[in-house]
Formats: structure tokens, sequence, C-alpha cells
């Protein structure tokens, strides 16, 4: 049985970053795609039905990349996932972060981890899939709608909390103000905060700097001053 054809908003055309993913999604390298104006997301994929029962609604997506990232952008760009994340209360949602626009201008990775952060320190929990470059989209998408629907695959929106908490001691090197943080400094932050959130208390109280100041040798006015300012890279 063929796929059900998935939709993309017609605003990726004036999106410079995303414009080149249409001809690739008209291949139809998976299935059909028609272009449509959604006003919440940027792709769309119906999630099929199981047996007599009907199709389940659909999984959507909203693009991002570095420029969605930079400080004058932020608060649209949250704005955005908040709008796509009111849909289905948020379960039939992700984000997909792409790498590589243009690696002379932007750096990628800083942004994807900078995005993590911002999402971090919000009330929002989305998942974020990072897109090295535009030609893997068809097969990201496919892979991460299969692991969806699957009956005998881990739901991928469930996430442990070793996982979890491994993400969040990769983000630690992006946790200061020209990052990345030393090694040593990374490290320490890593032995005596178990979250993000205990960093976070510690930036906001005068007995949490002085132990960061006790503990990082001169680093700690990097990390508060990258806390003080919202978490902005």
């Amino acid at each position: 049985m063929p796929l059900a054809s998935g939709t993309f908003s017609t605003t990726l055309r004036s999106r410079p970053e995303w414009a080149s993913v249409i001809p690739i999604l008209l291949q139809r390298q998976h299935r059909d795609w028609k272009e449509s104006k959604p006003e919440v997301h940027d792709i769309a994929i119906p999630i099929p039905g199981v047996g007599t029962i009907a199709s389940d609604g659909h999984l959507r997506f909203l693009f991002l990349s570095a420029v969605d990232i930079i400080p004058s952008n932020q608060a649209k760009t949250l704005q955005r996932i908040e709008r796509l994340s009111y849909q289905d209360g948020g379960h039939r949602c992700a984000i997909i972060f792409l790498l590589s626009v243009n690696p002379t201008i932007d750096d990628g990775m800083t942004a994807f981890a900078s995005l993590q952060i911002l999402l971090l320190t919000s009330t929002l929990t989305i998942p974020i899939l990072p897109l090295p470059a535009i030609a893997g989209l068809p097969a990201l998408l496919e892979e991460f709608h299969s692991k969806l629907t699957s009956p005998i695959s881990i739901n991928p929106f469930q996430l442990s909390d070793q996982k979890a908490k491994l993400e969040a001691q990769q983000l630690l090197p992006y946790t200061g103000l020209n990052p990345p943080l030393p090694n040593r400094a990374v490290n320490v932050l890593g032995d005596i905060n178990n979250s993000l959130g205990d960093l976070v208390d510690k930036v906001s109280t005068p007995q949490g700097r002085g132990i960061l100041a006790d503990y990082l040798d001169g680093v700690e006015g990097r990390v508060v001053g990258f806390w003080m300012q919202g978490g902005r890279m």
C-alpha cells in the first residue's frame, strides 16, 4: 500500500536555508507531497490507522536553523514552538534543526546547543532532530515517522532519564560566554551539578555563585554572564 501524501508549507519557498528542500521532496523518494498553507508547522505526515481504527491525525514538524536562534529572533522562534506544541497537546510534533547552512558564517552545532538550552530553560518539551544536510531530510522524516507508528519500536518521544542527563552534559561546553568552555570547567560543572537546572539555581544566588567561583578558577564569570543574559550564545 502506498504511503499517504504529506504536506509542506508554501512558506519554505521564501526561506533561503530551506527552499532547496522542495525539489528534493517532489522527487517523491518515499511518498507524494502536496503544497499547503499551514499556519503553524512546516511539514505534516499522516499517522496511519491500525486495522479498523481510522488515521490518528498528523505528525507535524517545525524547521529551524542557526538564523532562528540569533538573539533578535529567539522570541519569535519560541512563539512558533509554543504554537506547535499546543497542537495535540505537543504529543505529535518535533523540531528539525538544520546544522549546515553556511559554515563560513554560522556555527550550526553551537546554534543547535543554544536551542536545546533555550528549551530547557522554558516550559516547552519537544524533540529536536539534528539534520546535517538538506538532502537527508526525507530519510530523517520517514525514520522518525516509522519509529512513532511501529508497535514494536520505542516511542521516540520517550527519552530515558539517562539519555536526558547525557544530553544535558553535552550542552555544558556551551553554557558560558564565548563557547566552548575549557574541558576542565566542563568536567567540574558536570561534577557539581546534577542537571542544567542545578546550574541555573547556583547562578541565581550569591551563595551559588560563590560555589562556582571556588571551583571554576576564573571561568565562573563566563558562566554567570551567559545565564544572566538569558542563556543566549
